[in-house]
């Protein structure tokens, strides 16, 4: 990808991003103990944030942005403002259509499960006549114990 400066006199554009922070937990006990040596520590810890948020960024979406101490600030960018609401749309209009779809399945299986009742006459199916036999109706929960 290009490397794209940041200048604030220049017209900027509307981007998503996700933000993540990385903090080394217990630091100042780190800090104390390690004394001049909390830099091989500090440096072992952006060698492994670094390589992850190239990793899971595929390489050119994301970086770590500051180092603060002991914490570091990751950008992740996701795209621009009119490339996200397009994915968005789309993604909807596929997620509603599944649901339409799911919704007319589910409507065909309860018209067939009706149907499957009246086939078996008034008492419903063997099985729910055989429950009623023995005392034990549908709306009746036995627990084991």
């Amino acid at each position: 990808g290009k490397t794209v400066v940041f200048n604030p006199t220049v017209a900027g554009r509307q981007v998503y991003a996700l933000f993540g922070f990385v903090t080394i937990n217990g630091f100042s006990d780190q800090l104390r103990a390690l004394d001049r040596d909390v830099m091989i520590l500090i440096n072992d810890v952006a060698g492994v944030v670094h390589d992850e948020v190239y990793r899971w960024a595929l390489g050119d979406s994301g970086q770590c942005n500051k180092n603060l101490g002991s914490s570091f600030l990751m950008v992740f960018r996701i795209g621009d403002f009119k490339e996200v609401h397009e994915k968005q749309a789309r993604a909807t209009d596929v997620v509603f259509s599944s649901n339409e779809k799911r919704a007319k399945k589910s409507s065909n299986l309860r018209r067939r499960k009706q149907q499957q009742g009246v086939h078996h006459g008034r008492g419903g199916t063997p099985r729910a006549r055989a429950a009623k036999k023995s005392g034990r109706g549908s709306d009746t929960l036995q627990l084991a114990s």
